[in-house]
């Protein structure tokens, strides 16, 4: 395949290309119209979709993200100032994140939907940890960038919740 070909197949003409690929010369207009029909439907689909994912996250205020309102102020001040001194120390920066429910989803989903939209971690190294609770359906999701593994005691697999 030239190279002009594949650029071609992902440009909007290369797609509707790829979609009415096999329509004969007496093929009728509604068939044709269904194909292109049905490409342009998953295309606003998946651009939608993808989006209304992300709105219903919150915004990151800082390294102690109390939503759930379980934490009193000298509890947060605590914990940010720990959290603070474990990136201090270890370079690994880790946010808590408590809230009320999580909605139907699963903790460890909804833990790595908040990781990627709040991108934790230095850039390059990818060593940030975010630690989910959610209190009325009782999870716990943990969710860590690449580079932190079990040599520092973070994220391991399998690893008990106390």
């Amino acid at each position: 395949m030239t190279t002009a070909a594949r650029a071609g197949r992902w440009t909007v003409a290369g797609l509707v290309s790829r979609a009415t690929r096999g329509i004969a010369p007496g093929m009728s207009a509604p068939r044709i119209f269904s194909r292109c029909t049905r490409l342009c439907l998953l295309v606003v689909c998946t651009l939608t979709a993808l989006p209304a994912w992300a709105q219903d996250l919150p915004a990151r205020v800082g390294r102690v993200n109390d939503f759930a309102e379980v934490l009193d102020a000298s509890d947060r001040n605590d914990l940010e100032r720990q959290l603070a001194a474990l990136e201090r120390d270890t370079s690994v920066k880790v946010v808590v994140v408590t809230l009320r429910t999580l909605g139907g989803r699963s903790a460890d989903d909804y833990a790595q939907a908040l990781f990627d939209a709040w991108g934790l971690g230095n850039k390059g190294r990818a060593n940030g940890v975010l630690i989910l609770v959610a209190v009325q359906d009782r999870a716990v999701g943990i969710d860590g960038g690449r580079s932190v593994d079990s040599s520092k005691g973070f994220c391991q697999p399998g690893m008990p919740v106390p």
